[in-house]
């Protein structure tokens, strides 16, 4: 039997991604901390997206990425 297990298998992923590819790398325990007001039913990071939508549509007016941010990954039927 292997010694090839899944934290090997993670570890190497991680490598490859960061040395390899050039990505940055962050433990979910990381990532956890930045999003500390996030709310775990909805899928989406609220703050990070309305950040994003402005940087990348500097142009819209605000009303308009309030609107896209209001349907924030909401589904058909979903409760609020």
């Amino acid at each position: 039997m292997s010694d090839y297990n899944e934290d090997h298998y993670e570890q190497t992923l991680i490598q490859l991604f960061t040395e390899r590819l050039g990505y940055d790398y962050q433990s979910g325990y990381e990532a956890q901390a930045a999003f500390k007001d996030a709310d775990y039913y909805c899928p989406v990071y609220l703050n990070h997206l309305r950040m994003m939508l402005k940087h990348l549509n500097p142009k819209l007016p605000q009303a308009a990425l309030d609107e896209v941010a209001a349907h924030r990954g909401r589904q058909p039927g979903a409760e609020q």
